[in-house]
């Protein structure tokens, strides 16, 4: 991360995360630390109350200069096939250690044709907002491994699966609209 946003955006949507994955230059999460926008605790960095407040407020400069439309059409067709998303994750999930190959398959399958309607979207908000060209390269290469066989690729909370990638860049459309995740679902 380059920089104060990044970081405090990154909590935001991730919430804590362990100190070891923050993924920050430690002059930033120094800075951010200092100035009491972050607490660095055993279990994690998260952000404070100013941290939040802080994170707001750099957000809606971002956005206001974004494309606005651009950010509100993308998130649209990612909700077009956001149902689908969730539900071969929940079947995957369900079949857990009794899922066959072809089960895989089929996940692969049905997340592919989503990401499919999402990727061009995505690629082009990504212009103004690089961090959704973030999001894209993470959904990509999960479904890269989890052609390769790689079965945590999909849906495993503890690793950077589809659905995780899928989840943070739901957040983040959430967040960057300042919509209530019960509005849309």
């Amino acid at each position: 991360m380059r920089n104060e946003f990044d970081l405090l955006h990154a909590l935001r949507i991730k919430g804590r995360v362990p100190a070891d994955q923050v993924g920050a230059d430690p002059a930033v999460v120094t800075a951010a630390a200092d100035a009491g926008l972050i607490a660095v605790t055993a279990r994690g960095v998260l952000l404070t109350g100013a941290g939040l407040v802080r994170h707001a407020g750099l957000l809606a400069e971002q956005v206001s200069t974004a494309d606005r439309d651009g950010l509100e059409r993308t998130y649209d067709r990612f909700l077009q096939v956001n149902r689908a998303v969730k539900d071969a994750c929940a079947q995957w999930q369900a079949a857990g250690s009794a899922a066959t190959d072809d089960d895989l398959l089929r996940a692969v399958d049905a997340l592919e044709r989503a990401f499919t309607r999402v990727d061009r979207p995505l690629a082009k908000l990504a212009v103004r907002l690089p961090r959704y060209g973030v999001y894209r390269d993470r959904l990509e290469a999960a479904l890269e491994r989890a052609t390769e066989g790689r079965r945590d690729a999909l849906a495993d909370p503890g690793s950077d699966s589809f659905h995780t990638a899928w989840f943070e860049c739901h957040e983040d459309f959430l967040v960057s609209l300042g919509r209530a995740r019960e509005e849309d679902e």
